[in-house]
């Protein structure tokens, strides 16, 4: 099973994902509530699967630490997730590397779609 790092300023729903992740099999979470926590804990444990959210408030937003995190590893594997279904910003994710992206509330099914087909890459 990959190791996943969930970034989310809300505890809330890094529970929810992290629910749903466990009842899908995997074991191996780490989790950050900030930008800049994300990025050191990326360093630290290189997961395969990043699962950030686009709108944080604490520190940085999720498409800066996206940006951060591709500057140390151009392969990262990195799932977008937020309620906005604005396509610009879709769009400036993917082009930043962004390897999916699904939306907010979060469907069990739609999260696990999304890690498979992106391990699959």
């Amino acid at each position: 099973m990959p190791g996943i790092l969930i970034v989310d300023d809300s505890t809330f729903m890094r529970k929810l994902e992290k629910t749903i992740l466990v009842k899908a099999g995997y074991k191996d979470f780490s989790e950050a509530s900030t930008g800049k926590e994300a990025i050191e804990k990326y360093k630290a444990k290189t997961p395969e699967i990043v699962i950030l959210d686009i709108i944080m408030t604490k520190d940085m937003s999720g498409i800066d630490v996206l940006r951060e995190i591709k500057k140390i590893d151009k392969k990262a594997k990195i799932i977008m997730v937020t309620i906005l279904e604005q396509k610009t910003i879709e769009e400036e994710a993917r082009k930043l590397g962004a390897s999916d992206y699904i939306s907010k509330p979060i469907d069990s099914k739609d999260l696990i779609t999304a890690i498979k087909n992106v391990l699959k890459k």
